[in-house]
C-alpha cells in the first residue's frame, strides 16, 4: 500500500473518531498512538482535523462541561479536574465552566439535596446535612455553596 493511501486511510479513521463525539487533542494523540501512527505525523493530522473543523478544543470543553453537569450531575470542581487531565488550558476550562448558568447550578444542588434528603434518615438534622454535604462534595460541588443551599432547603 502506498504511503499516500495509508495516510488517507488513517485520516479517515481519525475523522470518524472525532465525528463520533467531541475530542480533545490529548485524546486524539492517545488514539494515534494506539493506531501506531508515528509521533512525527501527529501534528500534521491535528492541524488538518482542526482546519476541517473535526477538532476544536473550545467546543470539546463546552460540550464536556455541559454534558457532565446536566447528565452526570457533576459540580465545577470535579469537571475542572477532569478537564485538566485532558491537558486543556486554564483559559479554555474557565470559559467552558462559565457556560453553566448559575441559577441552573444552584437548582441542581437543590434537586440533589431533595433526592438525598429522602434517603438519609439520620438521628438529627445536623447529621443529615453532614451526609448530604459530603455526598455533594464528592460530586464536585463547592462546600460554601452546598452549605448555603442546605441551610435553605433543610432549615433547623
Amino acid at each position: 500500500m502506498k504511503t499516500e493511501d495509508k495516510e488517507r486511510e488513517i485520516f479517515i479513521k481519525l475523522c470518524r473518531y472525532c465525528a463520533y463525539r467531541e475530542r480533545s487533542i490529548f485524546e486524539l494523540k492517545n488514539k494515534m498512538l494506539s493506531l501506531d501512527i508515528p509521533p512525527s505525523k501527529h501534528n500534521k493530522f491535528i492541524k488538518i482535523l482542526e482546519e476541517e473543523n473535526f477538532l476544536n478544543e473550545a467546543r470539546y470543553a463546552k460540550s464536556f462541561v455541559l454534558g457532565k453537569f446536566r447528565n452526570n450531575a457533576w459540580g465545577r470542581i470535579k469537571i475542572n479536574h477532569a478537564l485538566k487531565e485532558s491537558k486543556l488550558s486554564a483559559e479554555l476550562i474557565n470559559n467552558a465552566l462559565n457556560e453553566i448558568p448559575e441559577k441552573e447550578y444552584e437548582q441542581k444542588i437543590s434537586s440533589l439535596i431533595s433526592k438525598k434528603k429522602q434517603k438519609y434518615k439520620a438521628k438529627n438534622i445536623f447529621q443529615t446535612r453532614q451526609k448530604i454535604a459530603h455526598y455533594l462534595q464528592t460530586k464536585g460541588f463547592e462546600a460554601n455553596l452546598i452549605w448555603e443551599i442546605l441551610k435553605q432547603d433543610i432549615p433547623d
